[in-house]
This record gives structure tokens, C-alpha cells and sequence, in this order.
């Protein structure tokens, strides 16, 4: 995927950008303004959606939960995505 830049802590972190369906959900949670259900298939996105949200949140990673269910999940978030786990 082609990225941009964005600042987090005054550190420049690299901005996915993603597919209209991706860039919808990223603004509406930029924005604050929506409750989001994510509904997909297997393999179509949905952590790294997810993974990419939490950085453009640009929060601490104490006012942060992500639920992994199962080990595997659990140690595949904690690679992907070591800001937010």
C-alpha cells in the first residue's frame, strides 16, 4: 500500500492509505463521531484497518484495548503493531 506521513509525538510515523472502504472507517474514527461495527472476511484487512486506526489516534497506549482471541492473534498484534499492544 502506498503511505504518507503524519506525526505521532512529534515523530514522523509513515500513513497507510487504503481502500475507500479503509480510508472511510480511519476518518470516522479520526473523527470520533461514529460507533463502528467492522464486518469482513477472512484476509481482507480487518487487523491492519485496525492496527492503522489506533496509530492515526495518536493515543496513549493506556487509553487503548485490543482483544485478541487466541495466542496466535495475541503474538501477531504484538509484532504488527507494537505501538498499540
Amino acid at each position: 500500500m502506498p503511505k504518507a506521513t503524519l506525526f505521532s509525538n512529534r515523530k514522523p510515523v509513515e500513513r497507510l492509505k487504503g481502500s475507500a472502504q479503509q480510508e472511510r472507517i480511519w476518518r470516522a474514527v479520526e473523527s470520533g463521531t461514529e460507533s463502528l461495527q467492522i464486518e469482513a472476511l477472512a484476509g481482507t484487512g480487518k487487523s491492519t484497518t485496525l492496527y492503522e486506526a489506533a496509530r492515526r489516534l495518536d493515543a496513549p497506549k493506556s487509553d487503548l484495548i485490543y482483544l485478541a482471541f487466541g495466542k496466535l492473534n495475541q503474538v501477531e498484534a504484538a509484532q504488527k503493531c507494537p505501538e498499540v499492544t
